[in-house]
C-alpha cells in the first residue's frame, strides 16, 4: 500500500530511509490563515491517487503547543477525497497530558487514526500496514465521535444555524458554496474544521430526494408559460365602429 510521509522543513527524515515512501514538506507560515492553508494542502494530497497511510507531524510551523498535525487530521477526516478514510498517523514526542487539551484531539477517537512515536522505526514499522482500517460506511458514525465548540467568532448556536441553514438551501438548488463570495469571509467560512465537520458528519441527510425531483419537474413544465391548443381567428368576427 502505498505512503504519504509529511515532514517539517526541520524533521531528520529523509527520503533515503523511506525509498518507497512519498514525502512531502510542510512549509506552514504562522501568519497566514491557518484553515485556509490546511484546507489547500488537504486538496493537493486529495488530487493524488489513493494513498492509504498518511504520516503527519504532531507539530509544524513556528507554534509547537499547537498541534497543528492534529487540525491536519481532523481536516483530511472531514474532506470530501480519495484519501478521507486513510490510515492516519500522528508522529509525536510530546505530553499526552497537553495534547488532550487540545480541542482537535477527539480526532484520535476515530477508527484509523493513531498517535505513534516519532523515531523511523515507528514510521517504518507502520509503513508496512497493508489494510485501511476505516471503511467508507463507517465515516459517519466515527465523525460523530468528535467534540468541537462553535467558533469563537460565530458567537452562538443562532448564527451556525442561519450559516447551516444557507448552506442546505445552496444544497437544495444545486448550487455550490464556493460561487457565494459572502460565505468565503473568514467568520463563516464553510472551509472552516467547524463546518467541514458537520458537512461531512450529515451527507447522508440529502435534502434532493426522488420526490422533490418529480415535484421540481412539474413545477419546472407549469412555469413554462400558458400552452396554446388552438387559435381564434378574430378576422371572422364583425367589427363595431366607433362614432368620433
Amino acid at each position: 500500500m502505498n505512503n504519504l510521509i509529511l515532514k517539517s522543513p526541520s524533521s531528520l527524515i529523509d527520503v533515503s530511509d523511506f525509498d518507497s515512501s512519498t514525502i512531502q514538506v510542510l512549509d506552514f507560515n504562522n501568519n497566514i490563515d491557518v484553515d485556509a492553508w490546511i484546507s489547500n494542502t488537504v486538496s493537493v494530497i486529495n488530487q493524488k491517487h489513493f494513498v492509504g497511510n498518511i504520516f503527519i507531524p504532531l507539530c509544524f510551523g513556528d507554534i509547537l503547543s499547537d498541534f497543528l498535525g492534529l487540525s491536519l487530521a481532523m481536516h483530511i477526516r472531514t474532506s470530501v477525497g480519495v484519501n478521507q478514510i486513510s490510515n492516519l498517523f500522528l508522529y509525536g514526542v510530546n505530553n499526552l497530558e497537553l495534547i488532550f487539551q487540545n480541542e482537535m484531539s477527539s480526532i484520535l477517537k476515530i477508527k484509523g487514526v493513531y498517535l505513534i512515536d516519532y523515531n523511523k522505526k515507528s514510521i517504518k514499522d507502520k509503513t508496512l500496514t497493508s489494510t485501511v482500517i476505516l471503511k467508507k460506511e463507517e465515516l459517519i458514525s466515527e465523525l460523530n465521535k468528535i467534540e468541537l465548540k462553535i467558533p469563537d467568532n460565530l458567537g452562538n448556536n443562532h448564527s451556525v444555524a442561519n450559516v447551516w441553514g444557507m448552506h442546505r438551501l445552496l444544497e437544495l438548488e444545486g448550487i455550490s458554496s464556493d460561487d457565494i463570495l459572502s460565505l468565503k469571509t473568514k467568520a463563516i467560512n464553510l472551509n472552516s474544521v467547524y463546518f467541514k465537520w458537520l458537512v461531512a458528519k450529515n451527507s447522508n441527510s440529502k435534502l434532493i430526494n426522488d420526490e422533490i425531483t418529480e415535484t421540481r419537474k412539474d413545477y419546472s413544465e407549469q412555469g413554462k408559460g400558458p400552452k396554446v391548443l388552438f387559435k381564434i381567428d378574430l378576422s371572422k368576427f364583425p367589427t363595431k365602429n366607433r362614432k368620433s
